[in-house]
């Protein structure tokens, strides 16, 4: 996921996107994605919504059920 966010950023993707939404990004340190999770729900509930990177099987996803 490093490699595509790298390329979004050099390409200005991720620019454009930010002029809209925030943008958080799960990594591979605990801590830190725990606190973007966080940030992430508060964006999503004042309304101003949010989107959030992460890895499928990642960090993110353990303890959720996708399928409900």
């Amino acid at each position: 996921m490093e490699n595509i966010v790298a390329s979004w950023y050099e390409q200005g993707i991720l620019e454009n996107i930010q002029r809209n939404k925030l943008i958080f990004i799960e990594t591979q340190d605990g801590a830190e994605t725990s606190v973007a999770l966080e940030k992430y729900q508060e964006a999503c509930e004042n309304g101003r919504g949010a989107i959030l990177l992460s890895v499928a099987r990642g960090k993110v996803s353990e303890g959720i059920d996708f399928a409900a």
